[in-house]
Order: C-alpha cells, then structure tokens, then sequence
C-alpha cells in the first residue's frame, strides 16, 4: 500500500506551564482558566504529503526524498510535482518535472522548481507558462513572493491578453497592483490596431491597458503601411487599444519625407492625427515649417494637411546650394499647407500675412515682397502659380538684369572668379 507522509507546523501551540492567570484558592489548589490557544492562520500551516518517501543525510543536512507525485499546501498556494527533494535545515524543496504552483487565479507551470519556506517564494525554470486572470506569460525563468503578490519573470518574457502583447527580457509583475515594469528590448504591441511601442524600459498597467516608456521610447503606427509613422522621445505613454500616445522631451516624428521636431507630441491615430506643442518644425524635403502649435494630418500613405498656428512661418530654401540670402519664406498669425504627392499643392495664411518669393529665372534675380491680411498661394510642381492677396494688400518687386558673366551670388564669384558679382539688396530696382 502506498506510503503517505504527511508534515504539518503549527506555531504557537506551546505555553508555558503557569500563565498569568492562574490564581490559588483559599483551600490551596491552584485554578486556572481554561486554556486559550492562539488561531494559527492559514500561512502557519505548511503540508507536505506523496506516494512514498525516503531519507538520508548529506554533508549532515537531513534530505527527504518524495516520490509517486508530491504536494505542498502553504496557506493558500498549492506546489505539485512528479517529485521533489526537501532539505531540512534550509526548508528548501527541490521540484522536479511538471511542476505548478497555484495562488487565488494564478497558475504557473515549468519543467523544474523549488518552494522555500525560509522566504515564502516558489522558482520555475524551463518552459515556464503562467496564466493570471486572462494575462497568458511565457519565460525562462519565474520567481513568485507568496504573501506580497510580487514575481520576477525572466529569460524571453511574452505576456499576452485579448488585445495587447507585451515582449522584455525581464518583468517584475506585482499582482496586487496590476502592474508590470519591464527592463531590456521592451515592446508593447495592439494586436488588432497595429501599434507597436518599444524601448529599453517601461511600465504597463494592466487594469487601464496603458503603458509608459522612460527609455528610448519608439513608436511604430500602421506597421503595415508603406510609409508608417514612427516617434522617437524621451518619454511616451501610450493606450495601444486606441492607439493614442503622448510623447515628451526632443521629439522626433518621421511620416514618408517629413520630419518633425518639438518638444511635447499627441498622437491620436484612430483621427490620423498628430498634435506638436513646444516650438514644432517640419521639414520635408527643402521646405521648413514652424509655429507654436502644430497638428498634422495624415493617411496611409502620407502627410496630406499640415496646420500650424502662432507665429507660423515657412522657409523654402534654395535647391542650388551656391545661392545664399535669397530663400522664400511665408508667414503669418496661422497657415494651413495642403499636401499632395509629397508636394505642397496650396497653402493659405491668415492674418498678419506676409511673404517674400524669388523666382527662377537665366538672366535675371527677381524678388516679390507681399502683405496682406490674408494670403492663398498655389503650386505646381514645386512653382508657384497662382497668388491671392486680400485685406490691406500691397507688394514689392524687385529685379536685376544680369548680363554675360554675371551673378548675384557670392559664392558662386568666388569659386569662379571670371564671374563678376552684384548684390542683389543693393542693385535690386
């Protein structure tokens, strides 16, 4: 017949032989109340029971053998395994083969373990799987804190739920809290929405589904696209379910050709939406736009609307790097470029409007200073074709005839010193 053993430690259950409340009656005998024993919680009971037992000692350490399948009960964590080895003096059991520990919804399996009574935690290694309330983990590595709720989780941790998959080297999950730190290539991926967050380290907070990145954060929309949006910050907090970030500190967004930096952004993807706060400026290709506000808007494929408000200016530098002092520039309280192709198509400005526009022309520099309430200009092919000034309007045009060997370019004189220069500000009519 198969051998139960079964260990059990209560504490408490020893008291002296005379307690305080004692007393001696008149005849002398000595009355006591009736003993009172302290209740020991559930944590005091520690259970140990298998199919069979043996023993030895090694370097003068009892060590018990359990085989035919072995359980430990402490409080409210139930250990199982094939079988396991228990060391007296350090209260450490040594699990081996198909290995769980059970905690109040938790459930947690590995090919090899160990439950110490000494600190009250249970290890799994290899081919670890832990589920805890529709949270799905794998890992190389698990070590569980009974009585604080609090597990390290290490080695290629993959944590998964309906929606949201989480990736670190390392997890330190607490329970209680419903929190994860994660430590080393941290990503945070929506499933359904397409948005990855990735860093160094971070945070996710399983009751909202929202997270934090401290370190290197970078994130990824519409992976899938051909031309995704990709953030780079100091610090990002996201919400993957509605693909929605906030990015703080020496922000960087990249969608197709356009660059752009600021201090503080909002990303609101399900609108294809970017807001930018904090001295924004756009760049995309040899045009640079800035403001105080900015918000861009975008689709799969492009930015196609960018809107800037406060002090909103653009510069269109030359693309001939020889010319120097002679770039277009637009501004005004607020503007709104329109974008096509990854071409400006329009811009209109409103309010305090001004601009300053050189054409290309052989043989000749010329130069269209405007102002206005309000402004639309219109391209095609980079060239602006059509202008509409409207409210207090008024102009400059300037010009100067070049004639053979002649240029408005200093630079341009200097590496080609047959060239005759003339400053365009000075000779301009």
């Amino acid at each position: 017949m198969k051998r139960l053993l079964i260990f059990l430690f209560c504490l408490g259950l020893i008291h002296p032989a005379l307690s305080p409340s004692q007393e001696t009656s008149p005849d002398g005998e000595t009355k006591s109340d009736p003993p009172s024993y302290p209740q020991a919680p559930d944590d005091s009971v520690y259970l140990i029971s298998s199919g069979g037992v043996s023993s030895r000692d090694s370097l003068g350490e009892r060590v018990t053998e359990f085989l035919g399948g072995v359980k430990i009960i402490h409080g409210n964590v139930t250990v199982t395994a094939r079988r396991g080895f228990q060391y007296s003096d350090r209260r450490l059991t040594h699990l081996i083969g198909d290995v769980t520990i059970v905690q109040e919804g938790l459930r947690m399996w590995g090919d090899r373990g160990e439950y110490n009574r000494y600190e009250d935690s249970g290890i799994l290694s290899r081919n670890v799987k832990i589920t805890d309330r529709g949270w799905d983990i794998t890992c190389d590595r698990a070590v569980l804190f009974k009585d604080s709720g609090l597990a390290w989780l290490i080695g290629r941790v993959v944590a998964s739920d309906s929606t949201t998959l989480l990736r670190a080297d390392t997890l330190y999950y607490d329970r209680k809290l419903n929190t994860a730190e994660a430590f080393g290539h941290v990503s945070v991926t929506s499933r359904l929405e397409g948005f990855t967050v990735e860093g160094d380290h971070g945070y996710y907070f399983r009751d909202t589904r929202e997270g934090m990145i401290d370190r290197n954060p970078h994130l990824i929309v519409d992976v899938d696209s051909p031309e995704p949006v990709t953030v780079d910050s100091d610090t990002m907090r996201f919400a993957p379910d509605s693909k929605q970030a906030a990015a703080h500190g020496r922000v960087k967004i990249l969608k197709g050709n356009t660059v752009t930096q600021c201090d503080s952004a909002a990303i609101f993807d399900e609108e294809n939406r970017a807001e930018l706060y904090g001295n924004p400026l756009a760049k995309q290709g040899n045009v640079s736009m800035s403001g105080d506000w900015m918000s861009l808007h975008y689709t799969d494929d492009e930015i196609d609307r960018i809107d800037i408000a406060g002090s909103a200016r653009i510069d269109e530098a030359q693309t001939d790097s020889l010319i120097i002092g002679r770039d277009s520039w637009i501004k005004g309280d607020s503007m709104s470029l329109y974008i096509r192709d990854n071409r400006v198509d329009s811009i209109q400005v409103i309010g305090n409007s001004a601009s300053e526009y050189y054409p290309a022309a052989l043989n000749r520099v010329e130069s269209n200073l405007a102002r206005g309430d309000t402004m639309f200009f219109q391209f095609e092919k980079d060239t602006l074709t059509y202008v509409k000034i409207m409210g207090r309007s008024q102009g400059t045009y300037s010009y100067v005839d070049l004639a053979e060997r002649e240029t408005c370019d200093s630079l341009r004189a200097v590496m080609d010193t047959t060239l005759f220069y003339r400053p365009f500000q000075k000779e301009a009519e």
